[in-house]
C-alpha cells in the first residue's frame, strides 16, 4: 500500500478512506468492553502494530494530496469525529495533529462541536492539538472574532459564544481566548460587548444571557493574567452598562467570598503582581467614581496581615501623586 500511495498519487484518497474506516472498526467494537478513558485509550492503540500501520498510511497519504483532497480528507474526519466520539477521540486527535490550526478553525466554527453532547470530545481533542504555537493560534482567535464583529451575521453569529463556551471548559485555551477578547477591548470596546450580548442572545444552544452571567465570571477568575485590567476596563468603559456592571459585581463578590474563605483564585494572584498595580492606582486616582471604588475594592481584597505590601504601597503612591482623591 505504501508504495502504492507513493507510485499511484491517485490512489492516495482511496486508502485513506479505507484505513479510517479499518480504524473506526475496533476503536467501536471494543469501547463498551474496555472503557477506556482518552489518555489510555491512546496508549492502547498507538501501541498495537495494526493502528499504528494505519495511522501511517493515512499519514502517507495525506503528504499527497492536493488542495481539494485535503479539504474532503478534513471533512471526513470531522464527520467521523461527531459520528464516532468519544471512542475514535484518541484517533481523531492523533491525524488532526497533520493540520492542527486548519482543524481547530473548523471546530470553533462550529457550534454543534460545541453543545453538551460534544463539549468534552472537543475539549479533549483541541487540548490535544494545544501545542500549536502560541502565536499561530492568537492569530487564528482573531480571524474567528475579525468574521463575528464584521463579516456575514448568518455565518459567524455564534462565534463568539463557541469561544466562550470553549474557554468555560478548558484550562488550556481559556487565557489565549481572554487576551484577544482583551485586544478588542481595547481596540473598539463597545462595538466588542455590544456583538457579544447580541450573540449570545441569539444563541439558541445550551446557554443564554443568564447562565453567560456564571460563565463569565468563573473565565474572569481562573485568568493567570489581565483579570485585573479587564475588570478595571469594564468598569471605566462601560459604567452604564448595566449587564456589564452586573458582570463586575459578581466577580468581586465572588473574589471577596474565596479570599475570605482562604479559597486559592488566580485573578486574586493577579491583583498582586506588581506588574498590575499601576492599573489599580490609575483607578485609585480616576474622577470616575465606580472606577475608583472598584479599584479600591479590589486592593483591600487583595490585602491582609500576611500580604499587606499593595496596601501601604498604594497610600505612599497616592501621597507621591498629592492627589486630592
Amino acid at each position: 500500500l505504501e508504495k502504492m500511495i507513493i507510485e499511484q498519487s491517485w490512489a492516495a484518497a482511496y486508502i485513506s478512506q479505507w484505513s479510517l474506516s479499518r480504524l473506526i472498526k475496533p476503536s467501536v467494537e471494543y469501547a463498551k468492553i474496555l472503557n477506556l478513558d482518552f489518555k489510555s485509550a491512546c496508549n492502547l492503540w498507538l501501541n498495537c502494530a495494526g493502528t499504528r500501520i494505519l495511522l501511517d498510511l493515512c499519514g502517507l497519504c495525506f503528504s499527497k494530496f492536493d488542495e481539494t483532497e485535503i479539504q474532503r480528507f478534513i471533512y471526513d474526519l470531522e464527520n467521523v469525529f461527531a459520528d464516532n466520539r468519544p471512542n475514535f477521540d484518541w484517533c481523531v486527535a492523533h491525524l488532526s495533529s497533520l493540520f492542527p490550526l486548519k482543524f481547530i478553525s473548523n471546530i470553533l466554527r462550529m457550534p454543534s462541536m460545541l453543545t453538551p453532547a460534544f463539549i468534552n470530545s472537543t475539549v479533549t481533542v483541541l487540548e490535544y492539538l494545544s501545542n500549536a504555537s502560541e502565536k499561530s493560534l492568537k492569530i487564528l482567535l482573531k480571524e474567528l472574532i475579525d468574521e463575528a464583529l464584521d463579516g456575514d451575521e448568518m455565518r459567524s453569529k455564534d462565534y463568539i459564544p463557541n469561544l466562550i463556551q470553549l474557554s468555560s471548559k478548558s484550562e488550556t485555551y481559556s487565557q489565549a481566548i481572554l487576551n484577544v477578547f482583551l485586544y478588542y477591548m481595547d481596540l473598539n470596546p463597545k462595538k466588542f460587548i455590544e456583538k457579544l450580548q447580541r450573540q449570545v442572545i441569539s444563541r439558541p444552544l445550551d446557554y443564554n444571557p443568564e447562565r453567560l452571567q456564571n460563565i463569565l465570571p468563573e473565565l474572569i477568575l481562573r485568568t493567570k493574567q489581565n483579570g485585573t485590567k479587564l475588570i478595571l476596563m469594564l468598569t471605566e468603559t462601560f459604567e452604564s452598562n448595566l449587564w456589564c456592571m452586573e458582570l463586575v459585581e459578581l466577580v468581586l463578590v465572588e473574589l471577596e467570598s474565596m479570599v475570605a474563605s482562604g479559597r486559592s483564585c488566580t485573578l486574586f494572584d493577579d491583583i498582586r503582581k506588581e506588574s498590575t498595580w499601576k492599573y489599580l492606582w490609575r483607578g485609585c486616582m480616576s474622577n470616575r467614581l465606580i472606577l475608583q471604588q472598584t479599584a479600591v475594592r479590589m486592593i483591600l481584597t487583595a490585602s491582609n496581615d500576611k500580604n499587606s505590601i499593595l496596601f501601604y504601597k498604594t497610600i505612599e503612591e497616592l501621597m507621591v501623586k498629592n492627589t486630592i482623591t
